[in-house]
């Protein structure tokens, strides 16, 4: 069994372990008025952190689930329960596309003040921009202002992008395809501003 066979089955059962407690505590979650919820997780034995409980980042470790195929069951339990909260899912996933975005701007206004900003924590930033990614799909309702506002960003990452390795773990990569998830392939160089 290859090394990278061992690393995408761990990267997955991280996921996997993530979904399915996401699942169980969703409904509790969509009735609450909280936007990060606590899923008791804690640490993996891998050594990371899950994250709190957003739809942000369950429609994360869906899309890794999914794409590797792992437990269609769970992703198919999702799938149900979005369908069945579908109202309160969709107002939360509004919430949540504004918070993240408040926060991906202000990291992208940090790229643009600091010519020396340092791109190594690019890969924990981006997640940011990815969930957003996810989110829009499932908020019908975003503001077009708020849509405008992270096609700016993306208009000033562009101008200092330099296309290079997937910013992951490259078990996860086939989960985000290089067309609509290009800023995970590549990193800012704020020094090559054109």
């Amino acid at each position: 069994e290859s090394n990278m066979t061992k690393t995408m089955e761990a990267a997955v059962a991280h996921e996997v372990h993530y979904l399915r407690t996401a699942a169980e505590q969703l409904k509790d979650y969509l009735l609450s008025k909280e936007l990060f919820w606590n899923t008791g997780l804690g640490i993996a034995d891998n050594g990371r952190a899950y994250p709190q409980l957003t739809l942000g980042n369950l429609l994360f470790s869906e899309k890794v689930v999914a794409a590797a195929g792992a437990d269609p069951d769970l992703v198919g339990q999702v799938a149900d329960l979005k369908q069945e909260w579908k109202s309160a899912w969709q107002k939360r996933a509004n919430r949540e596309f504004e918070s993240r975005l408040d926060a991906w701007r202000e990291y992208i206004v940090y790229l643009q003040q600091y010519a020396s900003a340092d791109s190594r924590d690019y890969g924990t930033e981006v997640r940011v921009r990815t969930l957003l990614e996810l989110l829009k799909d499932e908020a019908p309702d975003i503001d077009d202002e708020l849509l405008r506002l992270l096609e700016l960003a993306d208009r000033h990452l562009r101008s200092v992008w330099q296309f290079g390795d997937f910013v992951w773990d490259d078990a996860i990569a086939g989960a985000f395809p290089k067309g609509r998830f290009w800023f995970l392939y590549g990193k800012p160089d704020p020094q090559n501003d054109d």
